[in-house]
């Protein structure tokens, strides 16, 4: 570069200047001045030949000198022929449009020319083509220079890299749409899967959700059809108020203390439906946890069962009387010694017999007979009605009673209760010694939980209570403690 320096004396002198930075010397250059003062023009031409050549090889870019008459290249630098493959000598001489195809003719050439001769200038992205014939993508920024001579000035810069990347960019998002509207595709058709699926079970299978404290949450449409009620009868209330009077609060405890503890609960239910019939369900109850495992409330879903129970009701009842029969008693009773023993609890085992029902058959018929079992067993039904009491026809005119105690005074008030509430149903019995209306004997024994007792051993000392009590005149009660 050229520079005009005054000297210490005040003259003025042209200084030709070179430099560079050291490589290893953070903003040191070293640089030469060649004073040029006495330069003829000819020596300062070369000069400045000389200098425009180096400045034109040293760029990054491809630079092209075009003559604007006719579109000739007349000159270029060393970055421009490594671009487009030519030697010097092959490209210099060639029409703009041999090498720039968005020239297709010498009109589109000069109305470019007087674009830029109007004050304007151009750039913009555009495609040159080697001499292999490739094409490549090419970013150009092109001027007039007034000269003289004036001339077309175009750096040109090669974008392969930069369009390929946007190619692939636009690819790669092209593909990456592909593949949003492919997965949206498959989660809707996932969501309407799921819908289909929730409506399926919600219509189909009894389940509830309920808070903490057993306030439901959510309700299927099948558990509303089950029970009679509405959706919004049931959310926001207890569960409770589906809950059948026959099953033990104590149950109910114990299933709660389970799901409380993060366990799963499986049983069978007797509810009561809003119409007062009874719905039995088959039942399992899970957490349901947050995030972080912190139980937040319950889902249960349930089976209706209600038909499997009307068989085993109708295979454990006996047909006459409409109590169970000797055949559950038996089952029923080795669960409740295995229950009494764990629990150290009290039971009663009451033996009862219809006096001088043989006589009554023979007086009055055996269907004025069926008649009187009938009410009697309905009678001792109704007064035993706490959910762990029962009552069984163990044969004829027998049966067999079950419950829990907590003395020896109230089972025997217990006891005198029902012998009066079967005299009070006045059954006229001419052939009672015992009374002239229908009575029962009733043989009792008692239970401690801290001892174990076989089913023969407790059915032998009841039978021996009852035989007792016929001895002692009939119409009578009598009850003993199991040693």
């Amino acid at each position: 570069q050229c520079y005009r320096i005054r000297t210490t004396s005040g003259e003025v002198r042209c200084f030709h200047a070179k430099g560079r930075r050291l490589e290893n010397d953070k903003g040191v250059m070293v640089g030469t001045l060649q004073d040029i003062t006495t330069m003829g023009d000819g020596e300062r031409d070369v000069l400045n030949a000389t200098m425009f050549r180096e400045l034109l090889d040293k760029s990054n870019d491809a630079i092209f000198i075009v003559v604007p008459e006719d579109g000739k290249i007349v000159d270029c630098n060393q970055r421009a022929l490594a671009m487009l493959g030519y030697s010097r000598s092959e490209l210099v001489g060639k029409m703009v449009k041999e090498i720039d195809i968005s020239f297709k003719s010498d009109a589109d050439w000069r109305l470019h020319v007087e674009h830029l001769e109007s004050g304007g200038w151009s750039m913009g992205e555009g495609v040159h083509r080697c001499k292999d014939g490739r094409e490549i993508p090419i970013e150009a920024s092109v001027s007039l220079t007034k000269g003289p001579p004036p001339r077309v000035v175009a750096i040109v810069r090669d974008i392969s890299e930069r369009v390929a990347n946007r190619i692939q960019a636009r690819e790669y998002r092209a593909e990456l749409e592909r593949l949003v509207e492919e997965r949206t595709a498959q989660l809707e058709a996932a969501n309407a899967e799921l819908a289909r699926y929730v409506q399926v079970v919600d219509n189909n299978i009894l389940t509830s959700s309920t808070d903490l404290k057993g306030i439901i949450t959510y309700v299927s449409d099948a558990f509303c059809k089950a029970t009679g009620y509405s959706k919004d009868e049931l959310i926001g209330h207890n569960h409770n108020i589906v809950r059948h009077p026959d099953i033990s609060s104590d149950y109910f405890r114990r299933m709660w203390d389970a799901i409380s503890h993060g366990k799963i609960w499986t049983g069978e239910v007797k509810n009561l439906n809003k119409d007062g019939s009874e719905l039995w369900i088959d039942m399992i109850i899970e957490p349901i946890r947050d995030d972080d495992g912190t139980i937040i409330g319950y889902t249960a879903v349930r089976h209706d069962i209600s038909d499997k129970k009307r068989i085993e009701e109708l295979i454990i009842t006996d047909p006459l009387t409409g109590v169970y029969n000797r055949r559950h008693f038996y089952d029923v009773m080795e669960k409740e010694l295995r229950r009494m023993t764990r629990h150290h609890q009290r039971l009663c085992f009451a033996m009862v017999d219809v006096d001088h029902f043989k006589r009554y058959n023979d007086t009055y018929g055996h269907q004025k007979g069926d008649m009187a079992l009938r009410a009697i067993a309905q009678t001792m039904k109704k007064f035993l009605r706490r959910v762990d009491d029962y009552i069984f026809r163990l044969g004829g005119e027998e049966f067999g009673l079950i419950c829990y105690w907590k003395s020896e005074e109230e089972v025997r008030m217990f006891a005198e209760e029902m012998r009066e509430k079967i005299l009070n149903l006045d059954i006229e019995h001419r052939e009672n010694t015992a009374a002239d209306v229908i009575s029962i004997s009733m043989g009792i024994v008692m239970l401690e939980g801290e001892k174990t007792h076989s089913l023969t051993e407790v059915y032998d000392l009841a039978d021996h209570a009852l035989y007792q009590a016929k001895g002692a005149g009939r119409n009578s009660v009598v009850v003993v403690t199991a040693p």
